[in-house]
């Protein structure tokens, strides 16, 4: 605990030399917890206007707890974000072939079959199949074609490109920690 007039700089260095006490002795759960203590205290002071900082902090915690539990971006965040987007897609399909995005190449299977443009209209295992494979496409940024993007879909393009950032910030992360891991 602080007293009322320790300033922020003195905070700061009181931390810093606890974490690097921790650290040297040793003692690596009590400088992960003094750490985050840390980065708390940082974000309520940097992000400090409308009560920012503390958001900030639930995001940390909640999506990575500040980064000392990085598994949870992939095991937890990709296929929840994953999932969101592909039961999306399930019942949007129609209107987001149709009217969003229609990857002919993505089609070319479903056409064959079908001798009709419209992905399948009926519910069921061929629809969940096709869009699971529009999902991931899109998501894992595998391609994108944007001459097939009709881009006067506000809406529409909005939605497209968060699926598609998402899913390729999940993917950078992914590479990153597999690479960071050897």
């Amino acid at each position: 605990m602080f007293g009322q007039g320790t300033t922020y700089e003195q905070k700061i260095s009181a931390y810093e030399s606890i974490i690097k006490n921790c650290r040297e002795a040793g003692m690596n759960e009590s400088a992960r917890d003094w750490d985050i203590d840390y980065r708390r205290l940082q974000n309520v002071h940097n992000y400090w206007f409308l009560g920012f900082g503390h958001l900030v902090n639930l995001f940390n915690w909640v999506w990575w707890n500040f980064g000392y539990a990085k598994w949870r971006i992939l095991v937890i965040w990709l296929p929840f974000f994953f999932l969101f987007f592909l039961a999306y897609n399930y019942i949007a399909l129609n209107r987001l072939w149709g009217t969003m995005y229609k990857d002919n190449e993505l089609g070319k299977a479903f056409l064959k079959r079908h001798a009709h443009t419209a992905p399948p209209v009926q519910y069921g295992w061929e629809r969940f199949a096709f869009a699971f494979f529009y999902t991931a496409v899109i998501y894992f940024g595998f391609k994108i074609r944007h001459e097939a993007v009709n881009y006067k879909n506000t809406r529409g393009l909005l939605y497209l490109y968060t699926m598609y950032a998402v899913g390729t910030l999940h993917m950078a992360f992914a590479f990153s920690y597999i690479i960071s891991a050897y």
